[in-house]
């Protein structure tokens, strides 16, 4: 049977472990695996810190985290998010329009909706496959396509989600503090601003791991209705969500 990416990345890293070192012939020969495949499995290792690249493969790094870390933090990640999407769907109801931003978090509500007539928006080639798997109806938003994050950007993006008017938003962020969201690109603020003004209700969808988190670009809290989260939110940013009028659940 063919294993899914999260379990083959903790087989490249238990064979890393006992070899030393890894060939991109060898991940591809072991694994039943493209050239390509093999590559973006080297770049999502050496960019996390668990192997350093080499001519032609990886190696340990010299400062190294242990194998069975990295599966149980994997493992504790996904528990975390499928409890904010397991709640988050909650708010659906049939006949909608949603708003699905670019997000792990948000890509998994499709495994958790209940409600059977929805359409779903998003400029994420992610969440189009993924929703569409489920037989979900999906407007994947036209614009350049970003292959890094497998998202489409620019003027068209803009101008068709101005036309769309939606029951609820789900959106994500890189981190959050009492008074911001934070975003990676400066073009991130003014399309979630655009996202919220067109929209009924928001809902922030964020795990515990982004509070006081901060990026290089921030946005006001203005707009949010329901911050949804995995685990106890930090004192100081509850009270400035209860002056603001924002609502929070955790999941369980």
């Amino acid at each position: 049977m063919m294993m899914d990416k999260k379990e083959r990345m903790i087989k490249i890293l238990e064979c890393l472990q006992e070899k030393q070192m890894l060939e991109l012939s060898d991940l591809m020969d072991k694994f039943a695996i493209s050239k390509d495949t093999a590559r973006r499995d080297i770049l999502n290792l050496v960019e996390h810190g668990y192997a350093e690249k080499i001519r032609g493969g990886i190696t340990l790094p010299k400062i190294k985290e242990r194998i069975e870390n990295y599966e149980e933090r994997l493992i504790k990640h996904s528990l975390a998010k499928q409890k904010i999407a397991r709640l988050a769907t909650q708010y659906m109801k049939d006949n909608q329009v949603i708003w699905l931003d670019v997000s792990t978090t948000v890509q998994l509500l499709a495994e958790h909706v209940q409600a059977p007539q929805l359409l779903f928006v998003t400029n994420s080639l992610d969440n189009a496959l993924t929703f569409s798997k489920y037989n979900y109806e999906v407007f994947l938003l036209g614009g350049f396509f970003q292959k890094d994050s497998h998202l489409l950007k620019g003027s068209v993006t803009f101008s068709q989600i101005d036309s769309f008017h939606f029951d609820i938003a789900f959106l994500g962020a890189s981190g959050m503090d009492e008074q911001s969201l934070f975003y990676s690109e400066i073009d991130d603020i003014s399309f979630h601003e655009m996202i919220i003004n067109n929209s009924d209700i928001t809902c922030l969808l964020v795990d515990h791991t982004k509070f006081h988190n901060q990026g290089n670009f921030k946005m006001s809290l203005e707009g949010i209705d329901y911050v949804i989260t995995d685990a106890t939110i930090p004192e100081s940013i509850r009270n400035s969500l209860e002056h603001k009028g924002i609502k929070w659940t955790i999941g369980e």
